[in-house]
């Protein structure tokens, strides 16, 4: 029987929520496709309801192994792409990961410099030969059954080196790369790529960055917009404020001031920036009666913050994943503050008033490369904040300013929002998952004509 299937390599919750809930598979469906999602979540009970009930076929994503990781570091390093704006970037991801790379982070990272001065330059350089590398010394026995049972006919993937995306080159199935965040040519994905059928990009500017930073051919690349817009800009019907207060024990009487809080590894200064919000809104320097709630990232611990839990409403998001809720919470918030994250950028989505901390909370360094100020110097950001629709705060007086400015006006900088969201964004018709199954099946089309 001549297979029709389509893997669809989902790793993080995140992508769940960006790629999964899209449309983009149900839609496939319907033309005719077999979809096999693989992802680490296929054996949870919520995941099986929801995506097997849609029939879905579900598969195990197995995390990289030591061989897979080790090769997977050295690749990344000496293919790393030198072009200034990368360069720039890169130094000031160095100065903020000191912050939190252990000892043994650090001297693994020696080791893999070292390493590489022992593999020839002109081997070191090529992504040929790390191709091949990969097919010859990493071998897993349940991908080679899951290529053997499905015989894809392509591959979706939201990180390009995966271990699954290397049996892809392997088997001479093509891999599509959606879905991506703005900054994924700038800080996420800095090395050559492996081999890639097709990129499905943002808007112009990410199609620039990658034409630029890894010299893809015009061919591969196609702006079909990001899927997770689709939902704002579509399919989202907000439920009424007084329903969805209930849902997170918010008073409908005040105003809801949200805050996004950085992983403390990244950024230690959220209580100070938590605690700030409550003592201003306990003494009514906002003019208006307001409740503070707070949105943790994964992996951040509310437990941390004892003292503070109590006067304030909070969420774990590993425990609210799904794009409604949040797209709620976006919209019926009042203001909502982030440090550098897409929470600022999806608040745009909805028109709310929002803003990214750009000072260390109660902390001063003595060197400028020590505080978080120095990321929003990378080019990218600053390419956003030249939109001034997510305005940079740079003091707790600032952003207290600017927080009592949107509760007594919510239009304020509401044209600066649209402009940011036409220039990042700009495919923002409710059309990327249509888009983006035209780009899978046009890849699939040109390998069975090969």
């Amino acid at each position: 029987m001549k297979s029709q299937s389509i893997f669809f390599v989902v790793a993080t919750m995140a992508k769940v929520n960006f790629i999964l809930r899209s449309g983009l598979l149900e839609l496939l469906q319907k033309r005719g496709y077999q979809i096999v999602v693989v992802s680490p979540f296929s054996d949870e009970p919520w995941f099986k309801q929801e995506f097997g009930a849609k029939g879905f076929y579900l598969e195990k994503f197995y995390s990289k192994g030591r061989m897979s990781r080790i090769i997977n570091n050295l690749r990344g390093e000496a293919l790393k792409i030198q072009h200034p704006e990368l360069q720039q970037t890169a130094k000031i991801y160095a100065y903020l990961k000191r912050r939190y790379l252990s000892q043994k982070a650090e001297k693994n990272i020696e080791r893999t410099k070292i390493f590489l001065r022992l593999i020839p330059e002109r081997l070191r350089g090529s992504p040929v030969w790390w191709d091949s590398v990969e097919r010859l010394l990493i071998h897993r026995r349940a991908y080679r059954k899951l290529f053997k049972k499905y015989q894809p006919k392509a591959a979706v993937v939201e990180d390009p080196g995966t271990d699954l995306s290397i049996y892809c080159a392997r088997n001479r199935v093509p891999v599509v790369f959606v879905d991506l965040n703005l900054d994924a040519f700038t800080t996420r994905f800095i090395s050559h790529f492996r081999p890639l059928a097709a990129i499905g990009v943002t808007s112009k500017i990410m199609r620039e960055e990658v034409r630029s930073f890894h010299q893809l051919a015009e061919n591969k690349i196609a702006v079909t917009g990001m899927l997770r817009t689709d939902f704002y800009f579509k399919n989202f019907k907000p439920i009424s404020r007084e329903d969805f207060f209930k849902t997170i024990g918010a008073d409908p009487r005040k105003k809801l001031v949200t805050f996004g809080a950085k992983t403390p590894l990244l950024f230690p200064h959220n209580g100070d920036i938590i605690r700030d919000l409550i003592n201003a809104a306990r003494e009514n320097r906002f003019g208006v009666p307001v409740q503070i709630f707070v949105r943790f990232d994964p992996n951040h611990d509310p437990a941390d913050y004892p003292e503070l839990l109590p006067h304030l409403l909070f969420e774990r998001s590993e425990e609210k994943p799904h794009r409604e809720h949040i797209a709620n919470l976006l919209y019926h918030s009042d203001v909502v503050i982030s440090v550098s994250s897409s929470f600022s950028n999806e608040a745009c989505l909805v028109n709310t008033p929002t803003m990214w901390i750009g000072f260390d909370g109660d902390t001063r360094y003595e060197k400028y490369e020590d505080s978080y100020r120095i990321s929003y110097d990378i080019p990218m950001i600053q390419r956003l904040l030249k939109t001034k629709g997510i305005p940079l705060v740079e003091s707790k007086d600032e952003m207290l300013g600017l927080v009592k400015e949107y509760l007594t006006d919510s239009s304020i900088h509401s044209e600066e929002r649209q402009n940011f969201i036409k220039q990042e964004y700009e495919v923002i018709d409710g059309s990327v998952a249509e888009r983006t199954a035209r780009l899978i099946e046009k890849v699939i089309h040109e390998k069975d004509s090969s």
